[in-house]
């Protein structure tokens, strides 16, 4: 499991700073804020705490106009990719289904996704 983390984090190539709480509560309803929130903890290898930022993520996204598909996309993979490290396979398959069925699928969601193995 520790070969896929590290695989997993330099495909992300982003270092989150621990100030990423700071996003939140400045920008509560800006769904990147708590995408961004939930990548810092799933670095620090928080994976039950980043699931809820993760999640808020998806739900604020649906309805803003900040969330771009490529964005909302990678925010389901990481959503599933938590899931699956907490040994939830079968929601992390139901949540990474639509995203391995669709070929349209941004580079960053499809690699985070085969890394992760969830798409076989």
């Amino acid at each position: 499991m520790k070969c896929i983390w590290r695989r997993f984090w330099l495909l992300t190539s982003l270092r989150l700073r621990p100030d990423s709480m700071a996003l939140v509560d400045k920008y509560p309803k800006d769904p990147r804020a708590h995408m961004f929130r939930g990548l810092y903890l799933l670095e620090q290898a928080h994976v039950a705490d980043a699931e809820p930022y993760f999640r808020d993520a998806a739900r604020l996204g649906a309805d803003s106009p900040v969330m771009s598909r490529e964005f909302s996309d990678w925010n389901l993979a990481l959503l599933a990719v938590t899931l699956r490290f907490q040994r939830r396979e079968g929601e992390a398959r139901n949540i990474s289904a639509p995203l391995c069925a669709n070929t349209q699928t941004d580079l960053r969601t499809r690699q985070t996704l085969e890394i992760t193995r969830l798409c076989r």
